[in-house]
C-alpha cells in the first residue's frame, strides 16, 4: 500500500469527458472532474443535496483506460493522494490548486440515460 498518511477514496460521477494530453515525451495525462453528493436532513425536516467537485489528475497507464472507456456521467470509485500546487499567473497574482493524483480507479456502472 502507498503512503496511508495521504490517501484518499472517492465513489462519485464525471462531471465532464476527460481532457487528455500527450506531451512530446511520451507521457500523457488526463484530467477528470468528479462529483460527490450528500444529502442530510436539516433541523426543520428540509433535505440538503450538496455536491462538491473535485479536480482528478491521471497519469502513465490509466491514461489509456480513461480515454478508451471513461464517458461524462459514468459512476467511479478512485483511490489516490491529494497534492497541491502554487503557481503566478501573467499578471503575478498568486495562484493555488489541490487536486487528486489517481493511483486506481474502477468504474461501477454505466452512464446516467
Amino acid at each position: 500500500m502507498r503512503n496511508i498518511c495521504n490517501s484518499i477514496k472517492l465513489i462519485g460521477r464525471l462531471g465532464n469527458e476527460p481532457n487528455i494530453k500527450k506531451f512530446k515525451n511520451g507521457n500523457q495525462r488526463a484530467v477528470l472532474i468528479l462529483a460527490t453528493n450528500e444529502s442530510y436532513k436539516k433541523r426543520n425536516g428540509d433535505y440538503i443535496n450538496h455536491t462538491q467537485w473535485h479536480t482528478l489528475i491521471v497519469k502513465d497507464s490509466l491514461v489509456d483506460i480513461v480515454e478508451k472507456y471513461l464517458k461524462k456521467g459514468m459512476q467511479l470509485s478512485i483511490n489516490g493522494r491529494i497534492t497541491s500546487r502554487s503557481w503566478k499567473d501573467q499578471k503575478g497574482k498568486a495562484m493555488h490548486r489541490t487536486e487528486i493524483e489517481v493511483n486506481d480507479l474502477k468504474m461501477l456502472n454505466q452512464m446516467i440515460a
